[in-house]
């Protein structure tokens, strides 16, 4: 398990005036994410081991961690972002990093 997260403050370096709208909006009302110490602390404590948790905006963050680990493959995504780039950038990662099985 792979998390990717800005863990705290949205990064503020969208273009779009619905997505700056949104990140506005979220960061009164819902305040700051999860810290990474925090998740860490509360996945250990359910004896989960098998992670590995990248701190910053994937925009950034996912493809460099796959420039960084290219035969990475993932089974499995679960998506959930707020934005429009962070949503662009995870649909455009690479299908060679998806691995696909006929018998599910």
């Amino acid at each position: 398990v792979v998390g990717f997260d800005v863990f705290g403050d949205f990064p503020n370096n969208v273009a779009l005036n619905s997505d700056k709208a949104f990140i506005k909006e979220f960061s009164s009302e819902g305040g700051n994410g999860i810290s990474r110490l925090d998740l860490d602390m509360y996945l250990k404590n359910k004896g989960l081991k098998n992670y590995q948790l990248i701190k910053g905006d994937i925009v950034d963050s996912l493809p460099q961690f796959l420039e960084d680990y290219p035969e990475k493959r993932f089974a499995m995504v679960h998506i959930d972002v707020d934005v429009y780039e962070a949503t662009k950038c995870i649909l455009e990662m690479p299908a060679v990093h998806l691995e696909m099985k006929k018998n599910l």
